[in-house]
């Protein structure tokens, strides 16, 4: 179970990241479009995109939302620490996360986390999974607490 409570009382930017075309990377979108809010953003794939505006906000904490391999099983969610993530091992866009995070860390001195889905397949033109499907619902609950 992903424990969400260290963001209470956090100023949070949620950052959702992945392409909907490519099957279950399109988790970060599907989490976003179930979230309401200022302080969510759709990135697309390109999270850079956003990044002027997030820290306009000047956030504590800034959440990444994405699919990434972890070796786990397809749906299966993860909390990626601050320090793991400047590692740039997770997420399908993990390279640019990790300059993301640095980005923000700068700009508006905010912590980065991510919160990692495990994909079954990232075909392009395919359909997102029962699985994923269930980890966005799992996820957008989650989040819903802390945005």
């Amino acid at each position: 179970m992903i424990d969400l409570s260290a963001l209470s009382g956090k100023n949070v930017a949620v950052v959702c990241v992945g392409n909907p075309l490519c099957s279950d990377d399109g988790f970060g979108p599907a989490v976003a479009a179930r979230l309401q809010g200022k302080a969510v953003f759709d990135a697309g794939s390109v999270p850079e995109n956003v990044l002027p505006q997030v820290a306009r906000g000047e956030p504590d904490i800034v959440l990444f939302v994405d699919a990434g391999e972890f070796g786990a099983g397809p749906g299966t969610l993860r909390l990626v620490s601050p320090e793991e993530l400047a590692q740039g091992s997770y997420g399908t866009h993990s390279a640019s996360l990790d300059v993301a995070a640095e980005y923000l860390r700068q700009a508006c001195r905010a912590q980065s986390m991510l919160l990692v889905a495990q994909p079954k397949s990232l075909a392009l033109g395919g359909v997102m999974s029962v699985e994923m499907i269930r980890a966005v619902a799992e996820a957008a609950g989650l989040l819903r607490e802390v945005v």
